[in-house]
């Protein structure tokens, strides 16, 4: 099975081939085939090396193929082991078998069943019934009148009208004979209608409406923005007097001095240790919290610095200390959202008794933000003139009304026809409306002003206890401000190792390197490396440090100096 203890990478391989090898004139003294490599290793010294080796463990050394077994009990063998019992030589790698066939296809996917039958539909209501009204009763008839006396003559009809003037009345027709008895009334005559006078001529049409108006001129382009940058920060330190430490107790360190403190953020007379977000300090939103922590020479125990927020540990770093006479410095930062309000600690703690903050420059915290502000909005551009005037409405079309027809014959001659109204001549086309100039253009908005902290450098420190060969550790998840990366420092408690510093994934070149783009080589005695040239970071980009190599590495510590751009 994977073995991941340790610090070299693990996988599991089936053994095979030869039963014995040799080296060094030493006869392998078991015959492992068909059991399983737990882990590989580079170089055959590197089996020395491993801590938690179990009886029974079997390891391939890289470089020469060749196969031990960790035998706990033995008081004899190839390599020691420095947990006690040896290394014993037992064979070679043997080749990769074959790849097993391919096994048959799955059983054939099963039809799919019937469509169920349609259900029927319901039933239709019956039809409301209701009771039909009843129908009125005929009213009475009138008697009939007297017999039908004769009809007279009907009227001579009326000529037609002339077109354009009234036509004259019908003669009327004689009368008829002698009045009978009353009858019934006789059907009243009814001329037939005049015919339609002629429609009258379509009237002129309108002049077009005036000219279009000319386009307005573009805007100017307003100014450039001011770029004035708004900024908030502290700067405090412990150069008094030294700061005691109690063994194993987390103590919040007490400033004594401010080297500057923009907006009123710590009161160190007397001593302090609590910085807070003043009023006043919006729209920044985004602090960036960098301290270093020089404790006084002792060689024993374990150093830790943290950084809290309203209590909560936002940061923090630990490492073993120097030898003594050396002091022994921790350099931390991280970068937060707050507002006004929101409280900086420092936590140092020492695991022995003996130990103190050093007063001095090297023990100090710093707060700062910084945004440029956005520039003025650019002015308005001019409006453009407006159109031509609105093209007057055209005039009526003068056509003239069709003369009425003459009337026909009074009661017994029919009506002659009305002469039929001339049509209206059509309405002028309405002029066109002159178009609108153009508005101007707006002008642009000015460039937001640069960051009050260019130029600034900082330090970020990481510390690495127990390093894992080709392990990638994070130094920055994700930049908040525009930085260029210049220098890498370290120091290895014990031992020596490789790396390479990765800019979202990328080696960054360094000055004097011999090996691998951007390797770096760092033991016991402390060593620094310069990025040549910068290398420049930019807003959301990743900075992590990856492992190349590793022999007997303990306890890292790592400081990234960067600056502001």
């Amino acid at each position: 099975m994977p073995h991941s203890t340790g610090p070299f990478a693990t996988e599991e391989h089936a053994l095979g081939g030869s039963d014995e090898s040799t080296s060094g004139g030493t006869e392998s003294s078991e015959t492992l085939v068909g059991q399983r490599i737990h882990q590989f290793v580079e170089t055959r010294g590197q089996l020395s090396l491993i801590q938690d080796g179990f009886n029974g463990q079997i390891v391939a050394v890289q470089d020469t193929g060749q196969i031990y077994v960790f035998r706990s009990a033995a008081t004899s063998g190839d390599i020691p082991s420095p947990t006690g019992g040896f290394w014993i030589l037992t064979g070679t790698v043997g080749p990769t078998g074959p790849t097993g066939a391919v096994g048959p296809a799955g059983a054939p996917t099963g039809e799919s069943g019937e469509t169920g039958p349609t259900g029927s539909g319901g039933s239709t209501g019956p039809t409301g019934e209701g009771p039909t009204g009843s129908t009125g009763e005929t009213g009475v008839t009138g008697p009939s009148g007297g017999p039908q006396g004769e009809t007279g003559e009907s009227g001579v009809t009326g000529s037609q009208g002339i077109p354009g003037s009234t036509g004259e009345t019908g003669v009327t027709g004689p009368s008829g004979g002698p009045i009978g008895a009353t009858g019934e009334t006789g059907v009243t005559g009814a001329g037939p209608t005049g015919s339609t006078g002629i429609t009258g001529e379509t009237g002129v049409t309108g002049p077009s409406g005036g000219p279009v108006g000319a386009t307005g001129e573009t805007g100017a382009v307003g100014p450039i923005g001011p770029g004035v940058a708004d900024f908030s920060g502290v700067r405090a330190e412990r150069t008094i007097t030294d700061f005691s430490l109690s063994a194993g107790i987390a103590t919040l360190v007490k400033w004594d001095t401010e080297e500057y403190d923009d907006g009123g953020w710590i009161d160190t007379t007397p001593a302090n240790a609590t910085l807070v977000v003043p009023t006043g300090t919006a729209p920044l939103s985004k602090f960036r919290i960098t301290t270093g922590i020089r404790f006084t020479a002792n060689s024993s125990g374990l150093r830790t610095v943290e950084i809290k927020q309203n209590g909560v540990v936002v940061a923090a770093s630990s490492r073993v200390p120097l030898a003594s006479p050396e002091p022994t410095d921790i350099v931390l930062a991280t970068e937060v959202e707050a507002t006004a309000g929101d409280a900086f600690e420092i936590v140092a703690t020492s695991s022995v008794a003996g130990v103190s903050v050093a007063a001095g420059r090297e023990s100090f915290v710093t707060v700062s933000s910084s945004e440029g502000a956005i520039g003025n909005t650019g002015e308005t551009g001019v409006t453009g003139p407006a159109g031509g005037p609105v093209g007057a409405t055209g005039e009526t079309g003068a056509g003239e009304a069709g003369v009425t027809g003459e009337t026909g014959a009074a009661v017994v001659g029919g009506t002659g026809s009305t002469g039929g109204s001339g049509s209206t001549g059509e309405s002028g086309a309405t002029g066109l409306t002159g178009a609108s100039g153009e508005t101007g253009v707006t002008g642009a908005i000015g460039p937001a002003g640069a960051s009050g902290t260019v130029g600034l450098v900082e330090g970020s420190d990481t510390f690495i206890e127990a390093p894992v060969f080709s392990q990638e550790y994070v130094l920055f998840q994700s930049v908040l401000f525009l930085l260029t990366i210049d220098e890498l420092h370290g120091q290895t408690e014990s031992g020596n190792l490789d790396v390479t510093i990765l800019l979202n994934g990328t080696p960054v070149g360094i000055s004097g390197v011999t090996g691998p783009t951007g390797e770096m080589n760092f033991t016991s005695g402390a060593t620094f490396y310069s990025a040549v040239p910068a290398a420049t970071a930019a807003t959301g980009d990743q900075i992590k440090l990856r492992v190349d190599a590793v022999a007997a590495a303990q306890d890292v510590g790592f400081t990234l100096k960067t600056t502001r751009i």
